[in-house]
C-alpha cells in the first residue's frame, strides 16, 4: 500500500511538473524577439521604409512550432509586402494586425534564428513607429512576449529622437542656472529685498478665512517636506510667520509674494491666493521635497504677478493610454506647479470608454476592457495593451466616486476639469459597448430597450473608416 502511494504521489508531480512546462509563460520565455528599421525611403520611395522582425530561439531544448500559431500586435504603420515566403501579415483594424506562418516556415530550433523583413508605409523616425504589445495565440491560449526589444534607430540621414537627444539639441535655447530657477512661470515683476526668513517645521500660517483652503494645501506642503503639517490659524488675525492676507483691487488671478523678516502673500480672491503660495513653494530649494528636510533660509523679494493668459490648459488622454487616479492627482499636482488652470480630460475615444456611467454600465463593462477576445465581450488590443485585462494602460476605468475625487482635487488647486465627450467621430468604444447591450436585452426579449441607446443603424449596408482606420 505504501508503495503504491509513492507511485501515485510521484506521478501526480510528474504531471504539475509537465503542466507547468507548458504553461504561458514558460512555452514562450524562450523567444527574443527583435524590430528595427533597415531603410528609411526604401526603394527610392519617400512613404515607405523596410524594416525587420528577428524571432531568436534561446532555448538549449525547445522547438519553437514551424505551424498552428499566430502572432498579434499593434503597429501605428501598414505592412505592404514581405521579403521572405516564410509568413504572411494581416491588417486587422485600427492598429491591429497579424502574422501566421506560411507553409514554408520551418520550425525554429534551439540556439537558431529567424529573420522577417517587410515593406510598410509611411517614415519612421522614433521608437513609437515599431510594433508593440506582442503576443502569440496557440492552442487557442494567448501568451504574451516578454522578451521584446526594439533597436535604436541608427540609420544613416535618421535623427534618433530621445529625451537626450532633444536635451542635447535644444538645450543652447535658454541659459539657465538650474540651481535657482526661481519662480515660474517667470512673474511681471520681482525685486530682492533685505531681510530673509528661517523655514522650519515650527513655523505658523495665519490666514483670512476666505484663502483657508489655499493655507491648509501649503501646510501640507510642509507635511511632505519636514514630516509635519504646519498650524494654521483661519481666523483672519495675520500673526503667523506666514501670512495669507485678502486686499482689495488685484485680479482674479494675481497676487503679491513679499518674503523679509516674514512671509506675506496678498491677494483679493482664493486663485491669486493659491498662485501666491505656488510661487512661494517655487522658491523653495529642489532637495527638499524629498522629505525629513532641515531647515533653510529664504532671501528676501518682493514679486508681484498675474497670468497673462486666461486659458492655461493640459490636455490628459486616457481613452487611449489610461492612467490611474493617483495619476491623475499627480498630473493635476504638477500642473498648479506651472499655474495652469484647465484639465482637457479626453476619456472616450475608439480605444476606450473611461467614465462610470451608472445607468449605461456596458460603457465601462465592454468599453473599459480591451483584451485578446474576437466576441464584443471587450475591445481589441490597442496600443501594445497586449491580450489580457492586466494591463493598465489598456484596461481601467473611474467609478462616479472616482470622477467626484478628482473634480473636488482639482477644483481645490484652482483648475477646471472640462470632460471631453468623443463623439460622433473616434466613437467605437461606446459604439461596442452598445452593441453588446442590444444583443443581451434582445436575448431577454427586450427589443424597445435594446434600440434606446444603439449607435449603428442595423440595416445599413455602407462600410465606414475613421482616421484611425477603424471600421
Amino acid at each position: 500500500m505504501k508503495r503504491k502511494i509513492i507511485l501515485w504521489l510521484a506521478y501526480v508531480c510528474c504531471v504539475l511538473n509537465l503542466k507547468a512546462q507548458s504553461g504561458p509563460d514558460r512555452r514562450l520565455d524562450y523567444l527574443d524577439i527583435t524590430w528595427e528599421l533597415v531603410q528609411n525611403k526604401y526603394e527610392s520611395k519617400p512613404n515607405q521604409f523596410l524594416a525587420q522582425l528577428t524571432i531568436h530561439n534561446t532555448s538549449k531544448t525547445e522547438v519553437f512550432p514551424a505551424s498552428n500559431w499566430t502572432m498579434y500586435f499593434n503597429y501605428p504603420r501598414e505592412v505592404i509586402k514581405t521579403l521572405t515566403k516564410e509568413v504572411n501579415f494581416n491588417y486587422l483594424r485600427g492598429d491591429y494586425s497579424s502574422m501566421q506562418p506560411t507553409r514554408d516556415f520551418k520550425a525554429i530550433l534551439p540556439g537558431k534564428k529567424i529573420m522577417i523583413q517587410f515593406v510598410a508605409k509611411g517614415f519612421t523616425q522614433n521608437i513609437t513607429d515599431a510594433i508593440s504589445g506582442v503576443y502569440f495565440v496557440m492552442a487557442n491560449e494567448a501568451i504574451p512576449v516578454h522578451n521584446f526589444t526594439v533597436k535604436p534607430i541608427l540609420t544613416a540621414g535618421v535623427e534618433n529622437i530621445s529625451a537626450e537627444t532633444l536635451f542635447e539639441k535644444y538645450g543652447h535655447a535658454a541659459n539657465l542656472s538650474y540651481a535657482n530657477l526661481g519662480v515660474f512661470p517667470t512673474p511681471q515683476s520681482s525685486v530682492n529685498k533685505a531681510g530673509a526668513v528661517n523655514v522650519h517645521a515650527n513655523l505658523k500660517i495665519s490666514t483670512d478665512k476666505a484663502f483657508l483652503n489655499e493655507a491648509k494645501l501649503l501646510a501640507g506642503d510642509f507635511k511632505i517636506i519636514f514630516g509635519k503639517e504646519l498650524m494654521v490659524e483661519g481666523n483672519g488675525i495675520l500673526k503667523g510667520e506666514i501670512q495669507l492676507q485678502r486686499v482689495e483691487g488685484l485680479g482674479a488671478e494675481a497676487y503679491e509674494l513679499i518674503i523679509s523678516d516674514n512671509i506675506l502673500i496678498k491677494a483679493s480672491y482664493p486663485a491669486g491666493a493659491f498662485y501666491g503660495v505656488k510661487s512661494l513653494t517655487n522658491l523653495f530649494p529642489a532637495h527638499v521635497w524629498k522629505g525629513k528636510s532641515k531647515p533653510f533660509i529664504l532671501k528676501g523679494v518682493a514679486i508681484k504677478d498675474q497670468p497673462r493668459f486666461s486659458y492655461r490648459a493640459f490636455m490628459m488622454d486616457v481613452a487611449r493610454n489610461f492612467q490611474p487616479k493617483a495619476q491623475v492627482k499627480k498630473v493635476i499636482d504638477l500642473m498648479s506647479i506651472y499655474k495652469l488652470n484647465t484639465l482637457h480630460f479626453h476619456f472616450n475615444d475608439d480605444e476606450g470608454w473611461r467614465l462610470d456611467i451608472p445607468s449605461l454600465p456596458e460603457l465601462t463593462q465592454v468599453g473599459a476592457k480591451r483584451a485578446h477576445n474576437f466576441t464584443d465581450a471587450n475591445l481589441q488590443p490597442s496600443y501594445g495593451s497586449g491580450p489580457t485585462t492586466a494591463n493598465q494602460a489598456g484596461t481601467g476605468h473611474y467609478t462616479k466616486a472616482d470622477f467626484i475625487e478628482i473634480l473636488q482635487y482639482a477644483a481645490q488647486r484652482h483648475i477646471q476639469v472640462i470632460p471631453e465627450i468623443e463623439t460622433p467621430g473616434h466613437a467605437r468604444a461606446a459604439i461596442k459597448a452598445m452593441n453588446y447591450r442590444y444583443r443581451k436585452l434582445m436575448a431577454l426579449g427586450k427589443k424597445e430597450a435594446a434600440e434606446e441607446f444603439l449607435l449603428v443603424e442595423t440595416d445599413d449596408p455602407s462600410v465606414h473608416i475613421c482616421s484611425g482606420f477603424y471600421r
